[in-house]
């Protein structure tokens, strides 16, 4: 198969998964770019365009589609994704959050994946941040010179979705997840860095050894560690408990998602401030999202309550779960996460008759469903 017909497949399947192109194409162009393969750029680009704007034109003609990144680029425009009132970000913003995640990535997540630093920590270090990213650089420029096609087209996959993550998301919404996906690519480069300095005379082959081992042996034995932390959690959702391992305040809030798939009409629609956990614990029941405060009065923080209930309405939002998820998930005073009190409250004291208590789930930290009266 010809190169040009390969890639040409390439893109029609890139064109189709929206999310992944936002990574893919720039890294892709990028690549030819540096192989100075400027036909192949030109090819790529517009292979994908050919797919792509025939691609979304159809979607919208026939389901009537929103760009399924519109709402979200809002959120995360947004100086704080939970303030609309606050404006979004300018550019010194985008700057310093982009900063703030390097740090928590490079000298927090990296570190504690590798095993090498306790997983409640949270301190950062920006010298280890720099020291860190130098080193993956450096393995990245031994790698051009070297023309090691397959790694440089991977580390170039992997920067751009490391500056797009480290861009659009909050530094608030620290996971290691986000460094996780990455890993294989930055110990590929540390790794390369490593052997550069030792495969000289005199020192050779075995202190890169040694640290390599020293490297996977420690990543090994974290997982290890984690794996058998986990062990009795896994055993008991095996055989049936499927809650068995989330702390109280989760447990209620999964099994209130379950109860309103099993005793609301199939037709009721329930708000959920965790929507996609609701959905896959309410046997696939579709629950109306709800990410931060909607309707927010500036004076109060809180929802217009007229504002608020003319929105549920037009979404044809029947119930509202009331849940009690800890800010800290280790620490039961520390407070829970109030966006849909500060929806609700307000509607409770101005119209307490529109609001009907159906079910609670859990006696401490515990979940409610309310059915909105119109």
């Amino acid at each position: 198969m010809r190169w040009w017909v390969a890639l040409g497949l390439s893109m029609f399947l890139i064109s189709t998964a929206k999310s992944s192109a936002i990574v893919v194409i720039p890294a892709v162009l990028l690549y030819f770019a540096l192989e100075k393969n400027w036909k192949a750029v030109g090819f790529s680009l517009g292979a994908y365009l050919l797919f792509k704007l025939p691609y979304e034109l159809l979607v919208r003609s026939i389901w009537d589609a929103q760009n399924q990144f519109a709402g979200q680029s809002k959120i995360l425009l947004q100086k704080d994704p939970y303030d609309k009132a606050l404006g979004n970000e300018d550019l010194a913003g985008f700057i310093q959050r982009f900063i703030d995640n390097c740090n928590l990535s490079f000298s927090k997540r990296f570190y504690q994946i590798l095993g090498w630093r306790e997983e409640n920590s949270v301190e950062v270090y920006g010298l280890i941040t720099l020291l860190t990213m130098a080193i993956m650089l450096f393995g990245f420029w031994k790698l051009l010179k070297a023309k090691n096609k397959v790694i440089v087209l991977l580390t170039l996959f992997t920067g751009a979705q490391v500056v797009l993550s480290f861009l659009i998301l909050q530094a608030r919404w620290d996971q290691p997840r986000i460094t996780l996906v990455c890993m294989p690519v930055l110990l590929i480069l540390m790794f390369y860095t490593l052997y550069t300095f030792t495969n000289r005379k005199g020192i050779g082959p075995t202190l890169y050894l040694a640290i390599a081992a020293l490297v996977v042996g420690s990543v090994l034995m974290s997982s290890v560690k984690r794996g058998f932390k986990n062990l009795p959690i896994v055993q008991k959702n095996l055989k049936g408990d499927t809650y068995y391992g989330y702390t109280p305040d989760w447990q209620n809030f999964l099994k209130c998602s379950e109860w309103c798939a099993d005793n609301l009409p199939a037709e009721a629609l329930v708000a959920s401030r965790k929507a996609p956990m609701s959905f896959v614990y309410g046997k696939g029941k579709k629950f109306f999202p709800i990410y931060s405060v909607i309707k927010k009065d500036s004076l109060t923080n809180q929802s217009n309550p007229d504002s608020a209930l003319a929105f549920f309405r037009t979404n044809k939002v029947t119930h509202v779960m009331l849940g009690s998820l800890r800010l800290n998930p280790s620490d039961a005073s520390a407070g829970f996460i109030n966006t849909v009190h500060n929806i609700m409250a307000p509607i409770a004291q101005k119209y307490p008759d529109k609001l009907k208590l159906v079910h609670t789930e859990g006696l401490f930290e515990e979940t409610s469903v309310y059915e909105i009266r119109y």
